[in-house]
């Protein structure tokens, strides 16, 4: 669940648990899988990026035990959030794009993947010059860019002539 608007988006990550079960229920992977579906989202649909805030349970409310969630659970979620590089471009299903090496590809899918157990979104891309199926994480993208206009061709081109 999802409840949104253009500037604030609030999503809990368990739900229908008594509370005194809810730190069996959080995880780190839990928190950041839903991180990264409300920055997927909001790229997609609103084309900005967005600040987060992780609230939690307070770790002294309703808990007279040791374990502290904030500690042991949203601490840690914070960190490996952080630790991950930040999505860069969203890239279209059949548009065209260069990956070094390999040259000229074509985005046939986005798919969830999980990679070190985090479920993490990924572009498929077909190279049909080296007969190669790449899978990109979408937040790990930095060498992937759009191929190049008409107009920057002519550019280089016309660059390229006056030497």
């Amino acid at each position: 669940m999802l409840i949104y608007s253009n500037k604030l988006a609030v999503t809990p990550i368990v739900t229908h648990v008594a509370v005194k079960k809810i730190s069996q229920k959080l995880n780190v992977k839990k928190i950041v899988n839903q991180i990264k579906e409300i920055v997927f989202f909001y790229n997609k649909y609103f084309k900005k990026k967005i600040k987060i805030a992780i609230t939690g349970l307070n770790p002294h409310c309703f808990s007279h035990e040791r374990f502290s969630e904030e500690e042991k659970i949203i601490k840690p979620a914070i960190k490996k959030i952080k630790k991950q590089p930040t999505e860069k471009k969203q890239y279209n299903i059949n548009q065209h794009v260069v990956y070094p090496k390999h040259g000229v590809g074509k985005i046939i899918s986005v798919e969830k993947t999980v990679i070190a157990e985090i479920e993490t979104n990924c572009y498929k891309i077909l190279i049909p010059r080296d007969k190669l199926t790449l899978t990109v994480p979408i937040n790990q993208q930095s060498n992937l860019r759009p191929t190049s206009s008409i107009n920057q061709i002519n550019k280089c081109v016309s660059i390229l002539k006056t030497k």
